[in-house]
């Protein structure tokens, strides 16, 4: 009977951890030359980088997640005044027009709704607060207000 060799994730990282090529054979993580065992207390600590790889990328998929909501608030925001989108302002600012004060005014809005955003994450990151839902965050962004009537609007 030929003894399988396999590759699992785990491989990987023993090998990046260990410095020599892993493999597994059964049910054991063996090192390529060899075959020699690796050690538990190796593998545990494998187990360990493998779970923070993965809440990491979690992570990063959830903030990919809100990311996405809050840009489209930003564009909903906008297309309710008639842009293609958040990014549409542009071409409003910077030289006087009629939508110039409003553009701007969705800018800066915007800009500060990032910044909250930015914060919210930092306190993710830092263990401060638990990852909060799209709406969660929306409800804590600034709400445009448009205390201006603008151009001829």
């Amino acid at each position: 009977m030929q003894n399988e060799i396999t590759v699992t994730p785990l491989v990987d990282i023993l090998t990046s951890q260990l410095g020599k090529q892993v493999v597994m054979s059964g049910d054991t993580y063996v090192y390529h030359v060899g075959l020699l065992p690796v050690s538990q207390s190796d593998v545990d600590a494998a187990l360990l980088e493998q779970q923070k790889i993965y809440d990491e990328e979690v992570l990063a998929k959830q903030q990919r997640y809100i990311n996405d909501g809050i840009q489209n608030h930003l564009d909903t925001k906008a297309q309710s005044l008639r842009y293609d989108n958040i990014n549409a302002i542009g071409k409003y600012v910077g030289y006087v027009n009629d939508f110039q004060a409003e553009a701007e005014a969705l800018g800066a809005w915007a800009s500060s709704c990032w910044l909250v955003t930015g914060q919210i994450e930092a306190d993710v990151q830092a263990g401060v607060r638990v990852m909060p839902t799209v709406d969660e965050v929306i409800a804590e962004l600034p709400i445009y207000n448009k205390r201006i009537k603008y151009g001829n609007r």
